[in-house]
């Protein structure tokens, strides 16, 4: 029993490491750091720190990347690269 949740969580955080290499890669063709590098928009550790402990985060963060909000245009990517963006961002510590 023991063995099958370590498993389990060693599945699932080598998902979540995978999922977040993918964002980082994707925010950096997708050229978010013209902006977010720059101080035009906020840097994304800040953005992490925004979002951090929300039950919503993941989702509220990729809906943001993907339709935009303030400041911020939307986005020309599909909903699991906009996913995948926002566990990058949200893995980023200050």
């Amino acid at each position: 029993m023991i063995a099958r949740l370590f498993l389990a969580t060693i599945t699932t955080l080598a998902a979540t490491i995978a999922t977040a290499q993918d964002g980082a890669a994707l925010a950096a063709s997708n050229n978010c750091g013209m902006c977010h590098d720059h101080g035009v928009g906020q840097p994304l550790q800040a953005i992490s720190a925004k979002y951090a402990g929300k039950p919503d985060a993941k989702a509220t963060l990729a809906a943001v990347i993907k339709n935009g909000t303030e400041g911020m245009p939307p986005t020309d990517v599909s909903d699991a690269d906009a996913g995948a963006m926002a566990s990058y961002i949200l893995a980023l510590k200050k």
